[in-house]
């Protein structure tokens, strides 16, 4: 029997499984490193069992035991499993992601404004009167001419606005709740009501920014989940202010290290206008409220508006071995390392 111990553990090839033979018994002990291995190395063992001739009484012929079956009577040899299951290995930490995400906005306003206008007005006052008492006609002939000089408009006016923002988060791979980046900046401007009471009113411009990552098992690439929304402040119009608001949320399959253009977009207004009648009181000639007729009408003018506005997001996303190995960039850019000033 031990000679069969010895081959069965030889053929089970694990070194934390042994056999032994105790009693015309055959012990399996040890570890087994699942249950597919433990049934596997019981399977094994009965392969090895032999065939036993047991006889009952002298009266009796005797019984031929089938190997596999075994038994607990008549001396014949059983496998009795003592193997123990090793706990499975605890699951390796997540991966750290860090995600870098670039936002580029454009802004450009254009306005040119030229008027020529050359309007003449004449009015006519005059009168006749007769007196009968003393039979006098009288006459009063009054003509007026307002507005004999030509008026000229010419306004330009330009504005340019480039922004350009940069935002980094380390994330846990799979993570349940996204990671997020809030920012926000109030600006107040002041309002004026009809009593002449003023006040200040805040605006706020808020930044969020919410990322989920994960890895795709057996692939370099990455599934990340976005939502972002980006408000930016371009200037002020008579002390207000003038936000720009944009959104966007995706999901999207980035390899690693590589950087993709999620999304943006770009608007560009032209508008123009030629020889288009001022805003003015024809009658009163921009004279108060003198009355009259023109004797003739000039106007040249071009109004030329051009609105140009694009914005563009890129993401870079990157697998790091720990948070603290991807905050190298950072480091440098801030001087954070030891002696530098």
């Amino acid at each position: 029997m031990n000679i069969i111990a010895e081959r069965i553990e030889r053929e089970i090839g694990s070194p934390d499984i042994q056999v032994r033979v105790l009693n015309n018994n055959i012990l399996m002990e040890g570890t087994a490193q699942g249950n597919f291995e433990a049934d596997r190395a019981i399977e094994i063992a009965k392969t090895y069992l032999p065939e036993v001739f047991v006889q009952k009484n002298k009266a009796d012929e005797g019984e031929v035991k089938p190997k596999q079956a075994g038994g607990q009577t008549g001396g014949l040899p059983i496998i009795i499993d003592l193997l123990r299951i090793a706990p499975p290995p605890a699951s390796a930490p997540g991966k750290d992601i860090k995600i870098t995400m670039n936002y580029v906005e454009l802004t450009n306003e254009y306005d040119k404004t030229f008027n020529f206008v050359w309007s003449p007005l004449v009015s006519d006052n005059s009168n006749f009167q007769y007196n009968s008492g003393i039979g006098e006609v009288s006459a009063n002939l009054v003509a007026t001419v307002s507005s004999l000089f030509p008026k000229l408009n010419s306004a330009k006016s330009h504005g340019h606005a480039k922004i350009l923002k940069t935002e980094q988060i380390i994330v846990k791979d799979r993570a349940e709740q996204p990671a997020a980046i809030e920012s926000s900046v109030d600006f107040f401007t002041r309002t004026v009501d009809a009593t002449g009471n003023s006040a200040l009113t805040p605006v706020q411009v808020q930044n969020v920014t919410k990322v989920k990552a994960a890895t795709i098992p057996g692939s370099d690439s990455l599934e990340l989940g976005l939502q972002i929304t980006l408000n930016s402040l371009l200037g002020t119009n008579q002390g207000a202010p003038i936000i720009a608001k944009n959104s966007l949320q995706t999901q999207v399959i980035i390899k690693n290290g590589d950087s993709a253009a999620l999304g943006g977009f770009a608007v560009d207004e032209a508008l123009s206008g030629y020889n288009r009648e001022p805003d003015r009181n024809v009658s009163g000639g921009g004279q108060g409220q003198q009355q009259g007729s023109p004797l003739f009408n000039l106007n040249r003018g071009k109004n030329f508006r051009r609105n140009k506005q694009q914005y563009i997001i890129f993401v870079t996303p990157e697998v790091i071995r720990t948070a603290s190995a991807g905050t190298e960039d950072i480091t440098r850019k801030f001087r954070l390392n030891a002696g530098e000033r």
